[in-house]
């Protein structure tokens, strides 16, 4: 019980704790943003539509905007760099008031970029990278704390065994997380780790016909095994295989924390999903470029660093009753 309780306040402390963050960064952009005039357009430039995360970041970002008086455009590039590069363009030609950049690498959308610079328009990211006419961007801390857990569940830096992990190269925020990853398992150097980037779309069943394959080349009795997804679409997939064959001897690990990857939690088909709040970080987005527009040439180019809350089956419960408090 003195467990469970201690489970509890660790998530009511975490929210918290992303509660502070996301007032403190919005405060420090509404300060400036005050005299944001109404009728004003932001245009979005999303990776993938399809992921709850970015979804809730799109809410986040729209809540912000019409709260301001701006009107919000949305463009799902479906994790295809050429049309992303072709929404900056447009936006550029429709002159805009502000574009942002969900997740693109700020290296795959130079031409996008170029097209915003010279139409004079600011760009924020979410997850893109820094990058010259880019006024912020987040990066997350949710990588780390899921690299921790896989090799502590490994058996730490003497463990032995195999983890098939799942990546998206397309995504800066993938590949982040894929560097903490691969960093923290090399600790463990008689852990053997299988990476296998992914395609957009087709992600799900990406993770389930992978996964299906890897299992075939680990059975029951060969050891620690794991799976470990960048975010949650490919570990749906990845999770139905497991449960497909029975292999309850495979623990997996997930980020981003869908409503459907927390009730994977519960269940017990998914070991292991860092949550980040991807709404206040929608939020963030908007307050911090706009203020950034306000403050003109006084403004230094941000990095606005998110947290994240690891849940678990001992502490889901408690997570679930926190978060919607």
């Amino acid at each position: 019980m003195r467990r469970t309780a201690a489970l509890g306040i660790a998530c009511v402390v975490a929210v918290l704790a992303i509660a502070a963050f996301v007032g403190a960064t919005a405060r420090s952009g509404q300060a400036s943003a005050g005299a944001a005039s109404a009728g004003k357009t932001v245009g979005i430039v999303d990776l993938v539509q399809s992921d709850p995360l970015n979804v809730e970041v799109i809410k986040g970002v729209t809540a912000a905007a019409k709260a301001k008086g701006w009107k919000v455009l949305v463009y799902d590039a479906n994790g295809n760099a050429d049309a992303a590069n072709a929404a900056f363009k447009r936006y550029a030609s429709q002159k805009v008031d502000m574009i942002l950049d969900l997740a693109f690498p700020v290296t795959s959308v130079r031409a996008g970029l170029a097209a915003a610079r010279a139409a004079k328009i600011p760009v924020g990211g979410w997850g893109s990278g820094l990058a010259p006419g880019i006024l912020m961007t987040t990066v997350d801390d949710v990588g780390q704390p899921s690299a921790n857990a896989v090799l502590k569940a490994m058996g730490g830096k003497a463990g032995k065994g195999s983890v098939l992990a799942l990546f998206y190269t397309g995504g800066q925020v993938c590949r982040e997380r894929q560097a903490v990853f691969v960093k923290t398992m090399k600790k463990a150097p008689n852990v053997k780790v299988q990476i296998q980037n992914l395609t957009l779309p087709g992600e799900q069943q990406e993770g389930t016909n992978y996964t299906n394959a890897w299992l075939a080349q680990h059975p029951r009795g060969s050891g620690n095994l794991a799976v470990w997804g960048c975010w949650d679409s490919p570990m749906y997939g990845a999770v139905a295989a497991l449960r497909q064959q029975s292999r309850s001897d495979v623990k997996s690990f997930s980020i981003n924390g869908s409503p459907q990857a927390i009730q994977l939690v519960k269940s017990g088909a998914l070991t292991n999903e860092v949550w980040e709040n991807g709404y206040q970080e929608g939020r963030v987005v908007f307050n911090t470029t706009l203020a950034g527009i306000n403050a003109g040439k006084a403004w230094k180019p941000k990095t606005v660093r998110v947290p994240g809350i690891v849940v678990t089956k001992s502490n889901v419960n408690a997570f679930l009753k926190a978060k919607h408090k």
